[in-house]
């Protein structure tokens, strides 16, 4: 059954922080360091505080909204957010998080500074910059984010000093990782796109509008085409179509299904439009295809 692409508008409780927090209810007065796992269920109201704040997102989405502007984040996704800048999350959906928070006064961060990952993550011009980690990648960080947790909450005699060790192997982590993707490290446009090109290969059978998929992605019509054409070479409906003729295509060498059911498998509701959208594709029409495949 067709489904369409919506945004969905809840309303959610907000919870009620002061505007400004300080690093003197989170740190101990030894340490300027704390990790936290948070799973926000409510919106976050918009706030600042006068330490740094690293933000691992280990599942759900929000909107992530810095002064005026929002952003979408999801699983996977990493930002900093620096002293003094106003934010906040609305639209939450089952959002859990790492937070590390530290003073970079009292743990500056002076020696890799001339690394291109952590200068994408901490040194760029917008209030922050959302990168992102691919699942190996986010598992590996996740683990030693909850090792820092611990370590920071526990007993241990040392655990200041181990847990600031942890916290420079997290960083440099990062920043190596960010750095072996080269310039597209510090592009949030790679970063939109691909959530886009995730959504339409896991719903390529559901209906999908160029309206819808931009209003997804927190985006206007025209700036989602710049951004396909850019990234892509082709428009957002020619790529969408293109993925359902694909699996259009295994569907037809690997099932009984007749074409009127490929069609509609894949998310096409007109059976004449998806022929015709085969040949052009594939130089031949369905049937064809599975004829010629089957001999």
């Amino acid at each position: 059954m067709a489904m369409a692409l919506y945004t969905r508008r809840r309303t959610t409780r907000v919870r009620t922080h002061k505007p400004f927090r300080s690093r003197r209810e989170f740190f101990e007065e030894k340490i300027a360091l704390r990790c936290i796992s948070s799973h926000h269920r409510m919106a976050e109201p918009l706030h600042q505080h006068d330490f740094t704040e690293l933000v691992v997102v280990a599942s759900g989405s929000c909107l992530h909204r810095v002064g005026d502007s929002c952003t979408r984040v999801s699983q996977g996704e990493v930002f900093a957010v620096e002293p003094g800048t106003l934010h906040g999350y609305e639209q939450v959906e089952d959002f859990h998080i790492y937070n590390i928070l530290y003073d970079p006064a009292v743990l500056p961060l002076h020696d890799i500074e001339t690394n291109s990952g952590y200068r994408a993550l901490f040194l760029h011009e917008e209030p922050t910059a959302h990168l992102l980690l691919d699942e190996p990648e986010l598992a590996a960080i996740s683990l030693k984010l909850e090792q820092l947790h611990d370590i920071l909450e526990s007993d241990l005699a040392g655990r200041h000093f181990l847990g600031v060790a942890r916290f420079m192997e997290i960083i440099f982590q990062l920043a190596d990782y960010f750095s072996s993707l080269g310039p597209r490290a510090g592009r949030p446009d790679s970063v939109v796109l691909e959530k886009i090109l995730s959504y339409m290969e896991q719903h390529y059978m559901h209906e999908i509008t160029l309206a819808a998929l931009a209003d997804y992605a927190f985006l206007s019509v025209s700036t989602l085409h710049r951004l396909f054409i850019r990234g892509t070479g082709q428009s957002p409906m020619r790529f969408l179509n293109a993925l359902r003729i694909n699996n259009a295509r295994r569907l037809l060498l690997n099932s009984p299904m007749p074409v009127s059911g490929v069609a509609r498998a894949v998310g096409f509701a007109d059976s004449n439009y998806f022929s015709s959208c085969f040949r052009k594709q594939v130089g031949c029409t369905p049937s064809e295809f599975r004829e010629t495949a089957l001999r």
